[in-house]
């Protein structure tokens, strides 16, 4: 078939297919093919090709400038291809006569209407067919379209560019791809074969492959529960079709896989536990089918896995990792980050073949099932390069005391922190930080690690943190240490912190109240913040301190009982209270101004330190009142307050620096990494 544009095939193959269309443009196909072509309905995406066409021609005589330019061989192309297009088009009106009849338009108003008619239909049907145009105009718009190109080319010549976009050197061409996105990077590689080839690198650069839910599908009218089921079944199978095709798509295109940089995979049917009860029915044959499909699913992936073969990040959700995958993995020689958030735990620990990633940033997160941290420790043992380590591990009230750490035969064979330089352990429990401190211990060389977070669900006695502390000796290069969760927290704390590491610039501590505190909140720390200050003299060049403060007056306690049986508060003080913890605004001016005498008695003791975070409270948000400490020794301190609202703040807090821009409080670890590595 003729292209109205040049490479107009090429993109339908590449972008459509890539788009996860090709299932659905293959039922449209089924559907269509049985309809004359003058007979379907409008087509958008043929009505647009179209146009252009036609603005195209105009173009080269009304002079508008396009991306590429109205250079000779582009002229010389299309004014062939509109020839063959006129030719085609006089052939077929040939057989039409021309008719009127009446029309009610939108107003009501009677119009008369004049158009083509054929009899017999098939020139017509053959014209659209071959130039693929159905769906777009009538035979007399194509027309008047038609005499507007040859009524302006007639007697007059193509105003030909001198300087086209493909005169640019090359370097400012991907300049302006590297400022595109991904969409814009595909409109702009479909003007001319140049851009189509510098584009293919930024228009692949991302991929998301996905067992595909559709979370707004009409739900089942019928309230029988083996029908709903069948229809959760039918659908499933659907999804699974859907992905089985994308990733025959893409092994069959390594061309576009080669290109991909960044790639997600992720089975959304148990992102949302949306899947929990399908292959448990009574229909034998559909989960035979779910299982068949499973299984070519399995097959299929560490196929196009391996052939990603420039990709750099690389982020799997809720998939079976299987060892064919890890083998498909350790040929990714540019792989340098690896998310792995709740995927399916494999059966040992033991691989059956050696393979070694080039992972340096591993992220993992996991919820309820604390037996899948089995793969973080399998892919730990095979990563001897990394760097970065994120280990996340969300419990329920079923796996509130189930360990998530290796066994012991595993932590004295593997040993990651002789590379580590930034770790983060979140939901840890008492026993955790034991084996921890042991993994810790069997290090006798210095190691690398410049930043700790620990989260405790729970609190650490004074043994326990003695321990972990006396563990990290060898972290001579540690600059930022967070543990949320001290149940120890007397003032010589900070001096065995800073006996350990002088060096340290930033230090966070939160502290629970009673054994049964399981998370953060705003805990009122046992002794006055002036008997804390005298202790971090000893740090150096210590930054940043945060610790989880709490206005005793803001909150009510037990030492209120006396009070309420009073008559207490009065209104006086109900509305003292109320203008400290509801508005934002007021909470900043009046709730916290204490914060200002609490930064200058600890910056008096320790006088590298610029700022001090407390970690508050309000409802269902959790908030950080931030003091910024200036001055120097020769001019009086000045005092800034930054305020921090952000919901879930302990699964945030990656960076221990308050500043956005500068370090980055509340940014994701990556931009805290480059930040450690610098």
């Amino acid at each position: 078939m003729p292209e109205l544009r040049r490479y107009e095939n090429s993109q339908k193959k590449f972008v459509l297919a890539s788009l996860s269309l090709q299932s659905a443009s293959r039922d449209k196909g089924e559907a269509t093919c049985q309809v004359r072509p003058s007979q379907r309905p409008c087509d958008m995406i043929a009505l647009y090709r179209l146009r252009r066409f036609f603005d195209t021609y105009r173009g080269f005589f009304t002079g508008d400038l396009d991306l590429t330019g109205r250079h000779l061989p582009r002229w010389e192309s299309i004014s062939r291809r509109f020839d063959a297009f006129s030719k085609d088009y006089l052939s077929m009106i040939m057989h039409a006569k021309v008719v009127q009849r009446e029309e009610t338009n939108v107003l009501g108003e009677v119009e008369m209407i004049t158009e083509y008619e054929f009899d017999p239909i098939e020139p017509f049907d053959n014209f659209l067919f071959k130039w693929q145009c159905w769906g777009t105009y009538s035979a007399m718009e194509l027309a008047q379209e038609t005499v507007k190109c040859v009524t302006m080319a007639n007697g007059a010549q193509p105003k030909i560019q001198q300087l086209c976009l493909h005169h640019l050197p090359p370097e400012l061409l991907i300049m302006i791809m590297e400022r595109l996105c991904s969409h814009d990077a595909l409109r702009f590689g479909s003007t001319c074969r140049l851009l189509r080839e510098l584009s293919l690198p930024y228009i692949y650069s991302s991929r998301t492959i996905q067992l595909p839910l559709n979370l707004s599908a009409s739900p089942v009218s019928s309230n029988d529960p083996e029908v709903k089921f069948k229809v959760k079944t039918t659908r499933y199978l659907e999804a699974q079709i859907t992905l089985i095709n994308q990733l025959h798509f893409l092994r069959d295109h390594p061309e576009i896989t080669e290109q991909i940089r960044r790639a997600f995979i992720v089975d959304k049917w148990t992102l949302f536990d949306a899947d929990h009860d399908i292959g448990a029915s009574a229909w034998d044959e559909e989960n035979e089918k779910v299982q068949v499909q499973k299984g070519l699913i399995a097959m299929l992936t560490p196929n196009v896995i391996a052939q990603m073969s420039n990709v750099e990040n690389l982020g799997i959700s809720c998939w079976p990792i299987t060892w064919p995958t890890l083998e498909s993995l350790a040929r990714l020689t540019r792989l340098h980050t690896l998310e792995l958030k709740n995927c399916s735990a494999l059966s040992s620990l033991a691989p059956t073949t050696t393979v070694s990633l080039t992972v340096e940033r591993l992220f993992f997160l996991h919820h309820d099932n604390i037996e899948a941290t089995t793969i973080l420790w399998i892919v730990l043992s095979i990563c001897p390069h990394l760097q970065h380590l994120s280990f996340s591990v969300h419990r329920t009230d079923g796996t509130g005391f189930a360990s998530s750490m290796p066994p012991l035969d595993f932590i004295i064979r593997v040993n990651p922190f002789l590379t580590l330089k930034t770790m983060i352990m979140d939901g840890l429990l008492l026993d955790d930080v034991e084996t921890l401190t042991i993994w810790l211990a069997l290090t006798t060389v210095p190691i690398p690690l410049r930043a700790l977070k620990l989260v405790v669900d729970g609190g650490l006695r004074r043994e326990t943190i003695l321990n972990l502390l006396n563990a990290l000796s060898h972290a001579t290069k540690l600059r930022y240490l967070i543990i949320d969760g001290i149940r120890w927290a007397h003032p010589t704390l900070l001096d065995h912190v800073a006996q350990r590491f002088p060096e340290l610039e930033s230090l966070v501590l939160h502290y629970r109240e009673s054994n049964i505190q399981f998370k953060t909140k705003p805990a009122q720390w046992p002794y006055s913040s002036w008997e804390y200050a005298s202790h971090l003299a000893n740090f150096h060049r210590l930054e940043y301190f945060g610790w989880n403060f709490r206005d005793s007056e803001a909150y009510y306690g037990t030492q209120h009982l006396a009070d309420f049986e009073n008559g207490y508060p009065d209104e006086e003080e109900v509305y003292r209270i109320r203008m400290k913890m509801s508005d934002e605004d007021k909470e900043v001016t009046e709730c916290y101004e204490e914060g200002e005498t609490i930064a200058n008695i600890l910056g008096a003791y320790c006088p590298t330190l610029r700022w001090v975070a407390f970690y508050l409270s309000a409802g269902f948000y959790s908030t950080s009142c931030c003091v910024r400490i200036e001055g120097s020794e020769h001019t009086s301190p000045r005092f800034e307050q930054t305020w921090n609202k952000t919901g879930e703040l302990r699964s945030r807090m990656f960076d221990p620096s308050p500043m956005q821009h500068d370090k980055g409080w509340g940014t994701h670890l990556s931009e805290f990494v480059e930040l450690i590595d610098d």
